[in-house]
């Protein structure tokens, strides 16, 4: 089964990830979560930990690629937590909880940022064409916050 992880670099004001596929020794692309907040709904990104991640149904894909995709990928058994997606957005104000995609860091007046989302979540979406599920592993960096190069 394919594998991903994400190794997370936490802040007060979002916490950034790089995701990698089967370990790979490229990144593949950024992440941006809510920063950590004991994982408390829509506030605080989800707790580290091993996840199986599947396909379904989204009107928020939907919506956000205007009916380019219309399933999402959802990461299921999150403790305490429901409805949590990958997809589009920038900032942590986008974010709901969710994982959003993006192919840059960046730190704009208001907190975090990532850019080019759309183009990031295209490719993620590229990438597991044909895939039904995949298993998702958070982790935190395995290094010093400096590690992760934007």
């Amino acid at each position: 089964m394919l594998k991903a992880t994400i190794y997370r670099m936490y802040t007060p004001f979002g916490t950034w990830g790089q995701w990698y596929f089967n370990d790979a020794s490229q990144i593949f692309m950024w992440t941006l979560e809510n920063p950590w907040k004991d994982n408390e709904a829509n506030v605080s990104c989800i707790p580290e930990g091993d996840y199986r991640v599947t396909r379904r149904d989204s009107p928020l894909i939907k919506r956000l690629t205007d009916g380019a995709y219309t399933k999402a990928w959802h990461i299921e058994n999150v403790p305490n937590r429901t409805f949590i997606e990958i997809h589009i957005g920038n900032d942590v104000s986008n974010t709901d909880g969710c994982v959003l995609t993006g192919s840059k860091p960046g730190i704009v007046k208001n907190g975090l940022w990532v850019s080019e989302s759309r183009k990031a979540f295209d490719r993620f979406m590229q990438h597991l064409d044909g895939v039904d599920k995949f298993i998702l592993s958070i982790k935190q960096a395995p290094s010093p916050a400096s590690s992760l190069h934007p």
